[in-house]
């Protein structure tokens, strides 16, 4: 379970982000803008890839899936250059969910939705994924299909002890892509749009973009970045329980992370 919430950016939103950086290249400093460019699979792949751990409540850091040092070490193993453009995935998935485990979740914990209030936040990751432009979800049966080779020996290496439970993880999530008719899913979230507030989908579209602008400054500046000094888990458990307890979803960013908006937002 993650450390205050099991929930966020669901595969939609961060292949999302995946998908712009590819697309938009001119945004990163050119050495990693050209690795991505060119191993873009293997980018999206390691995207995805941060979702296959079980154990992401584990107390050893360096074996936490969502943890800086995690992403740091697969950085530092990495040997070629498709794997090298897959630590980089890796490490943009976190960079987004800085975004989701922290204020995401925050703003929409006591939203109201059909689902009920245990289940909103399946309700919210569900209406993120599905605003998510249609053309975009074509690169989820090609990062399934792809060989990765390359990608899953190096978190073997990793892994471990944890290996044998990433490997049944792996297996089940790229099979899920594989068999998902993802457009039929999508038009069947789309019938419940018209209950949705506009103002809630302005909202996940502004933490949507900010999560892609952290994706890029974490690229550019990788552990420099002022994105590394928030934790990718989100508040602890009694501080999310506070947060829900509290009658206004207002949340505040912080400055740091609204700066990235202005640095970001007209290259984009």
């Amino acid at each position: 379970m993650l450390q205050g919430n099991c929930f966020g950016w669901g595969i939609g939103t961060h292949l999302y982000h995946g998908g712009m950086v590819v697309l938009a290249p001119g945004t990163l400093v050119p050495a990693i803008a050209e690795l991505i460019t060119k191993y873009s699979t293997d980018y999206l792949y390691g995207i995805i890839s941060a979702d296959f751990h079980i154990g992401k409540g584990l107390k050893q850091h360096l074996k936490h899936c969502h943890h800086w040092d995690m992403s740091k070490k697969i950085i530092e193993n990495a040997q070629t250059e498709k794997q090298k453009s897959f630590a980089y995935g890796y490490l943009s998935h976190l960079a987004a969910d800085v975004v989701a485990h922290n204020f995401f979740v925050s703003s929409f914990i006591n939203k109201k939705s059909v689902f009920g209030k245990k289940m909103n936040h399946i309700y919210w990751e569900i209406i993120a994924d599905s605003i998510i432009p249609h053309n975009l979800w074509r690169h989820l049966q090609t990062v399934a299909y792809h060989h990765h080779s390359e990608n899953d020996e190096l978190m073997n290496r990793i892994l471990e002890k944890n290996i044998y439970i990433y490997k049944l993880k792996r297996f089940i999530y790229k099979r899920h892509m594989e068999l998902h008719n993802f457009r039929i899913w999508q038009q069947q979230v789309e019938k419940m749009k018209d209950k949705y507030e506009d103002e809630s989908i302005k909202t996940i579209h502004y933490f949507q973009k900010l999560a892609y602008y952290c994706v890029l400054d974490v690229l550019n500046n990788q552990f420099e970045s002022v994105v590394m000094k928030y934790d990718p888990m989100g508040p602890s458990p009694s501080l999310l329980k506070i947060i829900s307890q509290k009658v206004s979803n207002e949340v505040s960013i912080p400055a740091d992370l609204v700066n990235l908006e202005y640095l970001y937002g007209e290259r984009t």
